[in-house]
């Protein structure tokens, strides 16, 4: 029961305002009715990125590499308010529902900010935190006792999204130190060792902090996220007042 407490306020997740529906002074309307639709959304691989205003050159669907690629850990490299967090909070909410709708295959969903996950030296203690910071995040308050131990058992068939890792350091964090490119590929090289159906999301903002190290990675894709195409967004925001 515990477990669906902690599903259903992720899936609750998808109708809350996030940072880009404040930037456009809607407050107040879900996601879906801000933020251009993820399906439309487009990424590019990291040794191909698209020349900037070229629109035209094919990329990569976002929906199928989130959730059907075949890297276990992927990098989502967005500039600030390019959707990094609401794409990350629109695919926990996803599979939240899709496990309450009895989904089997459906992963657990687990979403972190970094900040409230330090570098830990062992994968135990590594996953402690993340579950830890996954049931604060989602506010279930007096079950989230039994939905840390529940989650710590389901994490070989979780999938985990990471936000800010890059802002670490720029709060002051008690681990700042610990947190970089290589230490965060090295934690989720350990935890793959150790929940090998685990698949992992990081997005970041900043592509001189992560890439050159992803680059180097056999067990991690890296991708830029494009910017919505011009016509999508004008296609998207008529839409708004013929609906």
């Amino acid at each position: 029961m515990e477990l669906v407490h902690y599903l259903g306020a992720l899936r609750a997740l998808s109708a809350t305002s996030q940072e880009g529906a404040d930037a456009v002074a809607f407050p107040d309307r879900p996601l879906d009715a801000v933020w251009i639709p993820r399906e439309v959304r487009e990424i590019d691989a990291l040794a191909r990125s698209a020349p900037p205003g070229d629109e035209d050159t094919p990329g990569l669907p976002l929906d199928g590499i989130v959730l059907h690629g075949a890297g276990r850990s992927v990098v989502l490299i967005g500039p600030p308010c390019s959707g990094r967090t609401s794409i990350c909070t629109h695919y926990a909410s996803l599979l939240a529902e899709r496990a309450l709708d009895g989904d089997a295959e459906a992963p657990v969903p687990l979403l972190v900010n970094a900040l409230d996950v330090p570098a830990q030296g062992d994968f135990a203690a590594t996953a402690e935190a993340i579950t830890d910071a996954a049931v604060t995040r989602s506010g279930i308050g007096v079950y989230g006792g039994t939905a840390r131990t529940l989650l710590r058992g389901s994490l070989d068939r979780a999938f985990l999204f990471v936000d800010g890792v890059e802002d670490v350091p720029l709060h002051g964090h008690a681990s700042s130190d610990n947190w970089s490119p290589r230490t965060v590929l090295q934690t989720l090289a350990q935890l793959h060792v150790h929940y090998r159906n685990l698949r992992v999301l990081v997005a970041i903002s900043d592509s001189s902090w992560f890439s050159a190290e992803c680059a180097r990675a056999r067990d991690v894709s890296a991708y830029f996220l494009r910017p919505p195409k011009q016509r999508d967004l004008e296609n998207y925001i008529t839409g708004w007042f013929t609906a």
